[in-house]
């Protein structure tokens, strides 16, 4: 079992006694005790770190980790040699989903399985995330030639587990992240012309944000809903102080909703208030009302 794990990403060795303190905290990294000091590895920016159980190695493996603005990525450390931060890189070549994992099948269990070259055509893996609640697994190995060759093998030993290469959309993780900010006290121009919510949006410079998908305008409550194409540039945009035409608005995280969904006090909305998003042109407000009364 393994105890050692790699970290790339962060920026200098000076920040060593910081990375320390941050894989020391179980609170902030999933971490705990080191068995020895942090050593450098032979790159610039990695570390190796050796815990004194698999069990937090494995659990940090687990996490995202964010230190001083660096995304830092965490794998187990490779007896044969570390894996190139390429293999596992934001191109997710290394990386495959597997889905509808059977309820009996264990976190255990199914790392064997897709370690073992000749049961799944996998091979050694560098990190697994298992989602139990959505019978989903995310898979790294260290060598992307691995995941081609689950993804291509047809048929796995539990059916009906299926093995596709790694979505986003497909990812746990991600879809549990809000990509959606709701906007209060925004100039009037600014709620009756979305183009200014998008430039605005749209520039990291001024915002924090970046590319979005979707704008929303609710003129009657004076707000606006602004969807990103990735959920992390949502949390940035909602962790920094906005303001529009020199004056501050207020932005907050907001849950996706789809179809017929009501929001809760969670979602930034006042206690005795909910909000239906996306429906149809010609629903009758009858229907609405029973749908709340039996909800």
């Amino acid at each position: 079992l393994k105890t050692k794990v790699l970290v790339s990403g962060f920026n200098n060795e000076d920040d060593a006694d910081m990375l320390e303190m941050y894989f020391e905290s179980q609170k902030h990294s999933g971490g705990g005790q080191f068995k020895r000091s942090l050593e450098f590895g032979p790159t610039a920016g990695q570390a190796i770190i050796t815990f004194t159980s698999s069990e937090v190695a494995q659990r940090v493996c687990n996490r995202r980790h964010q230190l001083k603005n660096c995304t830092l990525l965490v794998q187990p450390y490779s007896q044969q040699g570390l894996c190139a931060p390429e293999e596992v890189g934001d191109d997710h070549s290394a990386m495959v989903i597997v889905l509808n994992i059977p309820h009996n099948v264990s976190e255990d269990v199914l790392e064997m399985y897709f370690e073992s070259t000749k049961k799944s055509g996998g091979g050694e893996l560098a990190c697994m995330r298992f989602y139990t609640k959505e019978s989903t697994a995310v898979l790294t190995f260290c060598e992307p030639t691995a995941a081609r060759r689950v993804c291509s093998q047809k048929v796995h030993k539990w059916q009906p587990m299926k093995v596709v290469p790694y979505e986003k959309s497909l990812d746990p993780e991600h879809a549990s992240q809000p990509c959606t900010i709701k906007v209060f006290g925004l100039p009037s121009a600014w709620l009756q012309n979305d183009d200014f919510l998008e430039m605005f949006f749209e520039s990291e410079r001024k915002s924090g944000g970046g590319n979005v998908k979707e704008i929303s305008i609710d003129a009657s409550q004076g707000c606006a809903f602004v969807t990103f194409e990735e959920s992390e540039v949502a949390a940035r945009v909602a962790a920094r102080e906005q303001y529009a035409e020199g004056k501050p608005i207020t932005v907050k995280l907001f849950k996706n909703l789809n179809a017929l969904t009501v929001s809760s006090a969670d979602d930034a909305y006042e206690p005795d208030q909910l909000l239906l998003l996306s429906l149809p042109e010609n629903v009758d407000h009858e229907l609405i009302r029973l749908f709340l009364k039996t909800h």
